[in-house]
């Protein structure tokens, strides 16, 4: 389910591995997906501000823990809440066949990011989706993932 095994007819499971250009194509998409995703929360003037902000705490608090499978799980919450706020279920199905957990769990360990670093980079993403200006929002969240693949 999280993308991480693959099977062949008649063959054994084995490990997928992702080369850092899997990883990056990955990411494009993802941006992309985020950025639409961003732009039509703040078309739309959703607030979310509180709901972010406690899932950045619950992120800095793995963080501050070097816990980096907490980390990746809040992560992916946070990121999960902007799609779902569209009401977009094609958008969100998309975006969950990324497998995006089981990446950004892997771009931490395997490039050892600053978490608290990659923690408080949302929050110029919070800020441009209140602000109203859709591509604002769009341009904050697709730089936000770029800023962060691998």
């Amino acid at each position: 389910a999280l993308g991480l095994v693959e099977t062949a007819h008649n063959r054994c499971a084995r490990g997928l591995v992702l080369s850092d250009d899997e990883l990056r194509q990955i990411y494009e998409v993802r941006a992309q997906l985020e950025g639409y995703a961003a732009e039509q929360i703040a078309r739309a003037k959703i607030s979310m501000r509180a709901r972010l902000q406690k899932l950045m705490e619950r992120m800095r608090k793995a963080a501050n823990n070097s816990d980096s499978a907490a980390f990746s799980e809040h992560n992916t919450s946070f990121h999960r809440a902007i799609l779902e706020a569209t009401g977009n279920d094609t958008l969100v199905g998309l975006w969950e066949g990324l497998n995006v957990k089981s990446r950004t769990m892997l771009n931490v360990v395997r490039h050892r990011a600053d978490l608290i670093a990659v923690t408080d980079s949302h929050q110029k993403l919070v800020d441009a989706l209140e602000s109203g200006s859709p591509a604002r929002a769009r341009a904050a969240a697709i730089a936000h993932v770029l800023d962060n693949k691998p």
